[in-house]
């Protein structure tokens, strides 16, 4: 089973901010960690950010793993609700608008979604590729509400750049910087990208 990047190696080069959701997926067998990258040549305010939003769609493979062949359902109405108000939160506590956190990451939980149901239908499909062991589904939400803190902390830390008017640009270089070091699937770089995509909503035009 394939979870970031597809071939021999697609594995090499992830970036060290994964290290901990990536330590949840290997407990059903999905990862291994190698040293980290050197810094790109084309760094940006918002790696960090897109590196943690990243990490933090890696903790769909131990919530997967978790709800596998259990009643516990992909889409949690009531876990979201949870989340997104612990994200108001904390967005009042580091100054910033509650309602571009939530916006933010209702992108994300979506995007780590998506990535659960792929994984249901995969092992549907092969059942020989299924999580033989889990994670505890309280200690990946654990590791879920660590990484989303260290996020609010980033959107708090690039006010400057989430709303200059070359957001998107610096967005995307970001994305495809992160896309490139921790050589994601394309399963990965496609909610990377939903993950990210409202980043720049409050940006200045041009």
């Amino acid at each position: 089973m394939g979870c970031f990047a597809s071939g021999p190696h697609r594995h090499r080069g992830m970036h060290a901010v994964a290290v901990g959701a990536f330590a949840i997926a290997a407990l059903s067998g999905c990862v291994s960690l190698p040293p980290a990258p050197a810094p790109s040549a084309e760094s940006t305010p918002l790696d960090a950010l897109v590196g943690l939003a990243a990490e933090r769609l890696a903790s769909a493979e131990g919530a997967a793993a978790a709800k596998w062949q259990t009643e516990a359902r992909v889409d949690d109405p009531a876990r979201t609700q949870e989340v997104l108000a612990g994200v108001r939160a904390l967005a009042g506590q580091h100054d910033v608008a509650p309602e571009f956190a939530e916006l933010v990451f209702i992108d994300q939980i979506q995007a780590t979604e998506s990535i659960q149901y792929a994984r249901f239908a995969e092992w549907k499909l092969s059942p020989t590729e299924a999580p033989v062991e889990r994670p505890k589904l309280t200690d990946v939400r654990a590791d879920i509400d660590r990484i989303t803190e260290a996020m609010i902390a980033e959107l708090s830390g690039n006010r400057h750049a989430l709303t200059s008017p070359d957001c998107t640009t610096v967005r995307d270089r970001a994305l495809r910087s992160t896309v490139q070091n921790l050589e994601l699937s394309d399963l990965y770089e496609r909610a990377l990208t939903r993950a990210t995509q409202s980043y720049c909503v409050n940006a200045e035009t041009p």
